[in-house]
């Protein structure tokens, strides 16, 4: 048991340990790495959901938000890129940097150290801020990370989190598969064959990173629990599960606009569908910091009681099969079109 979770933990470390950055653009395996968020369209939306502004980022707002905390450290930091562009802005001062592997980054003020978020023990009231980016839903025991993350806080320290918060594995709830069939039928996507399925099969989705989405719904209940958020943000309902559509084109120039797709993700959210991302800044609860804007702690609340509600939900799994076979399906029919 211990040598297989050894050998899936080595895949996992392998798999981001080939990430790399040049030119600004995001490398895998040395291929470059676009998504749906990386159209300035998307940009800008997320962006003006986040700050207020199409123009300022996440980042900037960063800068607003840590004031004299200067010493962090990085949960799952990859090559530690964005901790050297916190570092170039002067956002902070030292970053230790925790992973699988050790990141090719040699920007001064960044220590990296190896280490399983799984097991890792942090020393306690040692740092000003704790950040996640796209890390947490990597990890399998996502309690015990946030708990080590509240007690690593100095008093008055702060948690950043940037990450995926949907359902596990995407094995989508059954409100939100309702509602892509109906995107679907609105829209007139391609259907039959050869359409790319709404579901991939989890055992396909982590075939190169073990741990993807492993236990992603467990994020936000833990933290609110030991934290209050400042600054809480969710968004990607539907936008992520549609993006092997968006990306098409055809379907672009002929169906729908992006902006169009944006206002509707909006929409599906406001309306109850579990997001996919949260941005959230937080203070620990147990520090006497002002108390949080109340539309940012109602909107995590709400987001919680979805993801809770979505954990009720037995029916993801028992699809198991049926998305096995219109996976199969549909890899069988492109390859008979090639």
């Amino acid at each position: 048991m211990v040598r297989g979770q050894d050998r899936l933990l080595s895949r996992e470390a392998q798999a981001w340990d080939s990430a790399r950055i040049c030119n600004g653009e995001l490398y895998l395996e040395g291929k470059p790495y676009r998504s749906w968020a990386h159209d300035p369209v998307v940009t800008e939306w997320n962006n003006a959901n986040l700050t207020g502004d199409p123009e300022r980022s996440w980042l900037d707002l960063l800068g607003e938000t840590l004031g004299d905390r200067r010493h962090g450290i990085s949960l799952g930091a990859g090559t530690g890129w964005l901790e050297e562009e916190i570092l170039r802005r002067k956002l902070a001062d030292r970053i230790v940097c925790l992973d699988l592997f050790r990141g090719s980054s040699d920007a001064v003020g960044l220590e990296f150290r190896v280490a399983d978020l799984n097991v890792v023990l942090l020393p306690p009231e040692l740092f000003d801020f704790v950040l996640v980016h796209h890390s947490l839903h990597h990890v399998e025991r996502v309690e015990h990370v946030i708990h080590q993350a509240e007690q690593c806080l100095r008093p008055g320290g702060l948690l950043i989190l940037h990450d995926y918060v949907g359902e596990n594995r995407e094995m989508w709830t059954s409100r939100k598969l309702a509602r892509l069939e109906a995107i679907r039928n609105d829209l007139d996507l391609p259907r039959g064959l050869g359409a790319p399925p709404m579901e991939i099969p989890p055992e396909v989705t982590s075939r190169r990173s073990p741990f993807e989405q492993v236990n992603s719904m467990r994020i936000l209940p833990t933290l609110a629990q030991l934290f209050r958020p400042i600054r809480f943000r969710s968004w990607g309902g539907i936008l992520h599960p549609l993006r092997r559509h968006i990306w098409d084109q055809d379907f672009r120039r002929r169906r729908c606009s992006l902006q169009q797709l944006l206002e509707w993700d909006e929409l599906a959210v406001r309306e109850g569908l579990l997001p996919c991302f949260a941005f959230g800044v937080f203070s620990r609860c147990i520090d006497e910091t002002p108390l949080p804007q109340q539309g940012d702690w109602a909107e995590l609340q709400r987001v919680v009681s979805l993801t809770e509600e979505a954990e009720r939900e037995p029916a993801a799994w028992r699809r198991r099969w049926r998305v096995w076979g219109r996976f199969l399906v549909w890899k069988l029919a492109r390859s008979l079109q090639v």
